[in-house]
């Protein structure tokens, strides 16, 4: 747990390099005990220090990895956020169809908890990545 704290305490900083080494040693360690609850929060976490590094594949690698605990878990909610995640994160890297998707889930994730406007923002995201696909950026 420590770990994970001190990659938020590097986020923060901004130092998103030291960020991603705690994360990354700290969800290993999570799951070598078979902590799959702090390996998925932890994952999340790395995600989003790929992201801010601009390792965008590497965050979606990560972010599959943290879907499919989610939904080994039956955590809902985790799942909704993950796939918001990774449809932002592909819709940057230009695969706007494949983010659309994923968008599209979590909103219906989202809609299913009773979160509107998590399902509102998720909604929007994936119009506008439909968007930019039928006008022919890139895929």
């Amino acid at each position: 747990m420590a770990l994970s704290d001190l990659g938020l305490l590097r986020y923060q900083e901004r130092r998103f390099a030291d960020a991603v080494g705690h994360f990354t040693t700290a969800a290993t360690l999570f799951g070598e005990t078979g902590d799959r609850n702090h390996e998925a929060s932890t994952l999340n976490n790395l995600g989003g220090a790929l992201v801010a590094t601009g390792r965008l594949t590497d965050a979606i690698n990560v972010g599959t990895r943290e879907l499919r605990i989610c939904r080994e878990l039956g955590d809902h909610e985790g799942e909704g956020i993950v796939l918001k995640n990774l449809g932002r994160t592909l819709s940057e890297l230009g695969h706007f169809n494949e983010a659309a998707d994923h968008l599209t889930d979590a909103a219906a994730v989202f809609r299913e908890l009773g979160d509107r406007d998590h399902a509102a923002e998720a909604l929007l995201h994936a119009v506008a990545a439909r968007a930019r696909a039928a006008r022919g950026q890139p895929d």
